[in-house]
């Protein structure tokens, strides 16, 4: 919450300007989904870790957080989660390798509008990227990537997407 207050909201105000719908991925123990609520219409926040999505339900008992229990990729199918700290639940992480966890695209949502894709996904952002393409095409949301790097700016920029802030260790890029 700490890194919200003192740098995410900020960037999320000064570049959003589309504030219908948040996809949000990472959705942890679910501090971002609620946060993010209270800015969008609607908010799709995905976890894959069972105990995390346990506590994100609990957490997000609003009428437009809408909650599943899934990974964003590149394609559809089954994941796996792997667990890395249990000090540290953010840090569980996905591996595509066959599991028993859905994984769906942003795509497949086929989302009316969308403002803001916000992704904490253990750097997995880029191939959660691959498979939001159309969205990114079609709605020119803002992106937040907990790990900004520059093949992640590679595939933005053909769309127009240019890095404009860095928030703690997140990365926002919009089109300008």
């Amino acid at each position: 919450k700490r890194d919200w207050e003192n740098s995410h909201k900020e960037n999320i105000e000064k570049y959003v300007d589309d504030w219908s719908i948040c996809v949000q991925a990472g959705g942890n123990q679910g501090v971002y989904p609620r946060l993010l609520s209270d800015m969008f219409n609607d908010v799709y926040t995905f976890e894959p870790d069972p105990l995390n999505f346990y506590c994100l339900v609990d957490n997000c008992q609003k009428d437009n957080i809408y909650k599943m229990q899934a990974a964003i990729g590149k394609q559809t199918g089954l994941c796996r989660v792997i667990r890395n700290n249990m000090d540290n639940t953010g840090m569980h992480r996905v591996d595509d390798k066959a599991g028993f966890v859905p994984m769906i695209t942003i795509d497949s949502l086929k989302l009316p509008s969308c403002g803001l894709i916000a992704l904490d996904v253990e750097r997995y952002e880029q191939q959660a990227l691959e498979g939001a393409l159309e969205t990114i095409e079609t709605c020119k949301p803002v992106i937040q990537c907990e790990v900004g790097t520059d093949a992640i700016l590679d595939l933005l920029r053909p769309f127009g997407y240019q890095q404009v802030a860095q928030s703690v260790s997140d990365t926002f890029y919009k089109v300008l």
